[in-house]
């Protein structure tokens, strides 16, 4: 049974990645692409800034936090889930899953140079994945119909995107419907960048938390007199 966290209004799963897996695996059959989206502590606090963007995550079939710093603000310490985004676990189960299965994967990024070292990433990481195509959608989203057509002339299983917000916003809410796929996994900008995960990520992962911290205490404060108030 999947479970789920709110911090800032915005819903979580709150799994290891093994039981978020099999929800993976129970949504690419359903009809239409399912969509998975990674959360992390810079767009968590985005989301209070923008209103549609926390509306945006609400609709999507799973949210995962990606930050170590989430974790922190949820007031856990939990080794096991730590283990899981220091590793990048999701993104290792699930294309271990694809590769396995023989899984069509379509990689999506914003620029080409983006979408080329990822690739190059997945092809030493995972030697067997089907990666049936590499898309750059342009930084100004301009290119959404011919990406989306060539996305369907591969049918792949799983679109694997490292678009950015708003840009992953934008591009689904226009062309979810016409993508011709079963999942859609939205790693954001930033996963697979190294730079995420050395000593600055660290760094700057223990400074989200503290801004985590005082977001979730004036949230907390304001439902608190919204909820006196409707009392009154």
């Amino acid at each position: 049974m999947l479970k789920t966290v709110e911090l800032l209004g915005v819903r979580m799963n709150d799994n290891y990645v093994r039981e978020i897996m099999g929800q993976v695996i129970q949504l690419e059959d359903r009809p239409g692409m399912s969509t998975l989206e990674i959360m992390t502590a810079d767009l968590l606090l985005a989301c209070q800034e923008h209103a549609s963007w926390m509306e945006w995550y609400h609709q999507r079939d799973l949210v995962l936090p990606g930050d170590i710093a989430l974790l922190e603000a949820e007031g856990r310490n939990v080794p096991g889930r730590r283990k899981e985004l220091q590793e990048r676990a999701f993104l290792r189960e699930c294309m271990g899953y694809a590769q396995q299965r023989g899984k069509r994967v379509y990689l999506l990024a914003a620029s080409a140079r983006e979408a080329n070292r990822a690739a190059a990433f997945l092809k030493v990481r995972f030697p067997k994945l089907k990666l049936v195509g590499v898309s750059a959608l342009g930084e100004d989203g301009k290119d959404a119909d011919g990406v989306v057509n060539e996305i369907n002339g591969e049918e792949p299983d799983f679109v694997l995107s490292l678009l950015g917000m708003p840009l992953a916003m934008d591009f689904l809410e226009k062309e979810q419907e016409r993508i011709n796929a079963g999942f859609w996994c939205g790693l954001g900008r930033e996963y697979l960048s190294e730079r995420r995960w050395g000593l600055r990520a660290r760094l700057k992962g223990h400074l989200d938390k503290n801004k985590l911290a005082r977001s979730i205490s004036r949230y907390d404060e304001g439902e608190h007199a919204y909820r006196a108030k409707e009392r009154d």
